[in-house]
């Protein structure tokens, strides 16, 4: 069962393939591949240019994509089939040296991100995003749609640039292995472990909890920005924090404590801990 057509010198461009349940193999090494429909069990997709499709997706395991030009514009990935379904998926756009490309994904479900690389990623998901093996690397700007559901992106190996989260889901998570900006965020709860420093470039509203930690400190004071609780465990770094009423502080840790309140500053009782400067 299933179809292995991973040989580095097929040409195929477009390919469509029925194999429920069963593993699906595809590789052209001279050109980008069209995906016409693919019913499988798992899929792994290598092509030597853009990976697109022009019918469903519909995956119940693990899907691999790689997508790599040598000269030239770097490869695109572009998945947005608004009826896809994948068990759990990754993509990785590469161009000549540390060139890369997009990769945009569209899941009717839920939707569990495996090792993905890209220069910009957006994802649109109908009840969530989390993540499965692997890190996601992105240069510029994430992008995720996720309606109501879960973002659960909490691996400390991923490595954002600038995260936009849209809609309102009901929980944000974010781990990146060094700095990360955030955009406008609505969410009822927040948690953001970096590496670097966090910084915002939008309004961030977390209607419930919020805890925002980087090893080079916190900084959200952009106009808007909006917490009920909020702790940040972020050892020496700053951390500095506007707020347009009032906030609670849970467990704070840091060289410097910086919070600007139109209303009372408070604490929930959890130690609040400043080796610098506090005002």
């Amino acid at each position: 069962g299933g179809v292995d057509l991973s040989n580095t010198q097929n040409t195929i461009g477009a390919a469509t393939v029925v194999a429920p349940g069963e593993a699906v193999s595809l590789t052209d090494g001279a050109s980008g591949l069209e995906l016409a429909g693919v019913t499988a069990g798992s899929l792994a997709v290598v092509a030597a240019g853009d990976v697109m499709q022009t019918a469903t997706l519909n995956v119940t395991g693990g899907v691999d994509v790689t997508a790599r030009t040598t000269s030239g514009p770097a490869a695109n990935v572009t998945l947005i089939d608004a009826n896809n379904v994948y068990g759990s998926i990754g993509a990785q756009a590469f161009g000549p040296g540390t060139a890369r490309g997009t990769v945009t994904i569209l899941d009717d479900a839920p939707i569990a991100l495996r090792t993905t690389t890209a220069v910009t990623l957006s994802v649109t998901a109908v009840g969530g995003i989390s993540q499965a093996a692997g890190v996601i690397d992105v240069t510029g700007v994430t992008t995720l749609n996720a309606g109501v559901g879960v973002v659960a992106l909490g691996d400390t190996g991923n490595d954002f640039g600038t995260v936009d989260v849209n809609d309102a889901p009901v929980s944000i998570t974010l781990g990146d292995t060094d700095g990360i900006v955030l955009t406008a965020l609505n969410t009822a709860t927040l948690s953001v472990d970096a590496g670097g420093l966090v910084t915002d470039s939008g309004a961030i509203v977390a209607t419930d909890a919020a805890t925002v930690s980087g090893d080079g400190g916190v900084t959200l004071d952009a106009p808007g920005t909006n917490f009920d609780v909020f702790s940040s465990v972020s050892g020496t770094g700053p951390v500095v924090l506007i707020d347009p009423d009032a906030v609670r502080l849970g467990e704070i840790e840091a060289g410097s404590l910086t919070i600007t309140a139109s209303g009372v500053i408070n604490q929930t009782g959890d130690a609040i801990t400043v080796t610098g400067a506090t005002r």
